[in-house]
């Protein structure tokens, strides 16, 4: 027997609802009392499914015991909800309103729970409620529901959260929309929801106070798989004319970082849909700078370029590293579009790939591609 069980305990356990009520009319009865496992009389009542108990429980003047949680974290709203007692659930919600906005340990009330377990009826059942969808967790990242149902990728979920008035897009302490937490976990399907809800696919995240200031395509292009091509083609499918060319706080555009991050596929695709293949970040990288253990990727992007790419600007040749001065004049490799000078770009041959049918300049690793195939060996370029 548990010695700290009460009389109400034992009265609740044994449905004794006479006895019940002579116990809770007395004032020094305890009503909020907890046995070795911190539960209360509601608990009980709630365990056993027996709704007349919960009632008389209910009605006393004393609705402490409501927000009592017992060993494992769960007040009696959380363990009717549980046991899919939704009876129960909505008379102690009828009798205290905001029993569904107790934390637990994690800072999370019961909606957080619910959509973080991905049980779509308790969701359903709250949302009933009028919950509150847009209060936050109470931990340092401040995360609401819908910023958790980005990551759990539950689509109804989160398409009635958005019903029942989520802020779509709601930032994190670290600066995450819901859209960059559904891109970085690689839910393509919730991407496509969120921004044709309004999502803003151009709000960049933060770390405290320092903005890397990456999108939804920057994220995109650090995801590694087959997800990363998918969002892609979801995002310019909505947005067609979504800019390729944005940077972050480093100078990196989609592309670049897709490059760095081997996403070949991605490259192919970006360049399909006019991104600049010779984008330099502020440090001078572009993928000819960049250290890989091969050149593979480079040599492949290079040699299948179908049409002219977007041409690249800035103050330095990209080859050489020198500044472009009245007398250093900039030119364009007409076959990769980046930026080089005079030297870097002494070669002159037709593309005939692009119906470039004249001699035009190309740089000295294009014209290395164009006339030895994609592989050359490294001792061509230097």
């Amino acid at each position: 027997m548990d010695l700290l069980q009460t009389a109400l305990h034992l009265s609740v356990q044994w449905a004794l609802n006479d006895v019940t009520s002579a116990l809770i009319a007395n004032s020094k009865c305890k009503i909020d009392a907890q046995d070795s496992d911190g539960r209360t009389a509601a608990h009980f009542a709630v365990m056993n499914d027996d709704q007349d108990t919960l009632n008389l429980l209910l009605g006393h003047p004393d609705v402490s015991c409501l927000s009592v949680r017992d060993r494992y974290g769960l007040t009696p709203l959380a363990l009717a909800m549980r046991q899919k007692n939704n009876k129960a659930a909505e008379s102690i919600c009828k009798r205290l309103p905001h029993a569904a906005l107790f934390v637990n340990g994690s800072g999370e009330n019961l909606l957080h729970s619910v959509v973080k377990s991905n049980d779509f009826e308790s969701v359903l059942f709250l949302l009933g409620l009028q919950t509150d969808v847009n209060i936050p967790v109470q931990n340092a990242e401040k995360t609401t529901a819908l910023h958790i149902a980005s990551e759990v990728g539950n689509e109804m979920i989160m398409r009635n959260l958005l019903l029942a008035g989520a802020e779509i897009n709601s930032q994190t302490v670290d600066g995450l929309t819901p859209l960059h937490i559904a891109a970085t976990s690689n839910h393509s399907d919730l991407v496509r929801i969120l921004i044709e809800n309004g999502g803003n696919p151009n709000i960049p995240d933060f770390e405290g106070n320092n903005g890397i200031k990456q999108n939804i395509l920057h994220l995109c292009a650090i995801t590694i798989g087959p997800q990363a091509v998918e969002m892609f083609k979801t995002v310019l499918e909505i947005i067609p004319q979504y800019p390729l060319e944005i940077q972050d706080l480093y100078g990196n555009t989609m592309f670049l970082l897709s490059y760095i991050n081997g996403n070949g596929d991605l490259c192919r695709l970006a360049l399909r849909h006019g991104a600049c293949l010779a984008a330099t970040n502020h440090t001078g990288q572009s993928i000819f700078k960049i250290d890989t253990p091969t050149k593979q990727l480079l040599f492949g992007l290079l040699d299948n370029l179908e049409s002219e790419p977007r041409w690249a600007e800035g103050d330095y040749c990209s080859d050489c590293e020198s500044k472009f001065t009245i007398t250093m004049r900039k030119h364009h490799c007409r076959h990769c579009g980046r930026l080089v000078c005079a030297k870097c770009s002494e070669h002159q041959i037709p593309i005939v790939k692009y119906n470039l049918q004249k001699n035009v300049r190309v740089c000295h690793m294009c014209f290395d591609v164009l006339t030895l195939g994609n592989s050359p060996t490294d001792a061509a370029f230097y």
